[in-house]
This record gives C-alpha cells, structure tokens and sequence, in this order.
C-alpha cells in the first residue's frame, strides 16, 4: 500500500520518462476503506463461526467429530448425512433473518417509489394548472 506514495518513473513512447505518484489523501482514503472492509469481514465471520458452533454443538458427540474432521480435511473426507443435516439446520437458522431483511428492503423501495410516484403526480397537477390559467 505505502509503496503507492513513492513516485514511479515510467516509459511511454508518446510522452517519453514521466515520473508518477499517487496522491497521500487519496492513498489515505483507500487504506481507511481496506480497514473498514477488513473489520466488516472479521464481525461477519465472527457472527458466522458463532452460529456454526452453536448448531454442531446441538449435535451428538459422533456427528461433531464427523464434521470437525471433513472440515479439518476441506471436504476430501465427506460425511453426507452430517454434512446435509448441517446444511439444512444452517439453512434454517438463517431463514427467518433473511425474510426480515428482505421484508424491510421491499418496504424502502415502496417507501422511495411512492415518495417519487407523489412527486410527479404534484408537478403534473401544478403543470395541469397552469395550463388551465
């Protein structure tokens, strides 16, 4: 990333040696936005692992050691019934949230397309009067 603010000697055959750098602000900027992403990432995962563990702890002792070892292995080692039993209780913890989410979105997008719908209909109604004056 720092090696962005050391300026550079470049070759162009239209412009010949140019000496380019990037900016501090913008280099600034840009690290503050990898940290911001990188910290977005480390909760989600957090969040994620947290859930994971939850639910294989519902398991039986058996089924735990089959999932702790496929995920040790990356997948070579692969007990079907554990695995989609671990898919379809994950599916369904994350559900619910899911619909809410979804619900609250379409509900700000009707929110914003009838604000917008109310626009138009006052500027068509002050247009229509002024054509009727």
């Amino acid at each position: 990333m720092y090696h962005l603010n050391i300026s550079h000697m470049t070759c162009d055959e239209a412009m010949g040696v140019v000496f380019t750098s990037y900016p501090l602000d913008k280099l600034v900027i840009w690290i503050v936005e990898k940290k911001e992403k990188l910290e977005r990432y480390k909760n989600q995962s957090l969040e994620r692992m947290n859930l994971l563990k939850s639910i294989v702890n519902t398991y039986p002792y058996h089924e735990q050691q089959e999932i702790m070892h496929y995920m040790r292995t990356n997948g070579v080692y692969k007990p079907y019934r554990s695995i989609e039993k671990l898919c379809e209780d994950l599916y369904k913890a994350t559900y619910k949230a899911r619909l809410i989410r979804q619900r609250d979105h379409l509900k700000e997008q009707r929110k914003y397309f009838d604000e917008e719908v109310e626009k138009v209909r006052t500027t068509l109604q002050t247009q229509r009067e002024e054509l009727v004056i």
